[in-house]
């Protein structure tokens, strides 16, 4: 009887310390943020670097922008949507990353540029540095991103629609804010992708009826990137801010 009194109190001991590693193990995981889509949409201006590894951010799916180069000057279609949004908002330009975010219905939600020495730093080192969930955003002043990903991404509130802001195909827009390249409260214009093997699609099937966080970046396709363990750190920033999240700092 003491034998399987001692056995029954060994299985339970052994039970017990199997929950309490594996609650130590839930604990230590990294979970995404709540209020982060299931993935990003990141739009390549250039062409397929070989030596950069998709890989490397699984929650960042890469696709390629048919309609502009990393070179202006060699932008195959110069009237497209995005070529104009381009001459006004920057998306070439190698210091910084673009962001959308879109409601359900394709408006544009939220809109903020960043630039790229924002990832830099480790962001586990930075004391108070924040993030792009939780930076402030002072010119011009809106909400921090956390809370345009709680409304439309998390409670599927649609965006407040600006009618006079619209594009056809074809035609310079000239409502108010163009001039600056901003097009929130604006359906954003349907146009086509590449993945890495050149299988295209519209942005529209990526999206899909559902809230999207959108990055646009330069990426130089003659770069080498094989030996590099984080080659793009705001790509390995928004890796992690949206998907392996630590606890946001204390906004200054």
């Amino acid at each position: 009887m003491k034998t399987i009194n001692y056995t029954l109190k060994s299985v339970l001991f052994l039970v017990a310390m199997l929950v309490v590693s594996t609650s130590l193990q839930a604990q230590r995981k990294a979970k995404k943020h709540k209020h982060a889509p299931e993935e990003v949409i990141v739009l390549v201006v250039g062409k397929v670097n070989p030596s950069f590894d998709e890989a490397q951010f699984p929650h960042l799916k890469f696709y390629y922008l048919k309609d502009l180069a990393f070179n202006v000057a060699e932008n195959p279609n110069p009237n497209s949507f995005l070529a104009r949004w381009d001459s006004k908002w920057g998306l070439v330009n190698p210091s910084y990353i673009s962001t959308l975010l879109l409601d359900n219905n394709g408006v544009v939600a939220y809109q903020r540029s960043y630039h790229k020495n924002f990832g830099d730093r480790p962001y586990e080192d930075a004391d108070l540095y924040g993030n792009i969930i939780v930076s402030d955003q002072k010119k011009p002043k809106k909400k921090p991103l956390e809370e345009y990903l709680k409304n439309h991404v998390t409670k599927g509130k649609l965006a407040k629609v600006n009618p006079n802001k619209s594009y056809t195909e074809g035609q310079e827009p000239n409502f108010k804010g163009w001039d600056k390249g901003n097009i929130e409260g604006m359906e954003l214009p349907n146009f086509d992708v590449e993945d890495a093997s050149g299988k295209s699609c519209s942005i529209k099937d990526l999206t899909n009826g559902k809230a999207s966080f959108i990055v646009f970046m330069g990426m130089d396709p003659n770069a080498n990137y094989k030996n590099s363990i984080h080659p793009i750190p705001m790509l390995w920033h928004i890796e992690n801010t949206f998907y392996k999240y630590y606890q946001p700092r204390n906004r200054r």
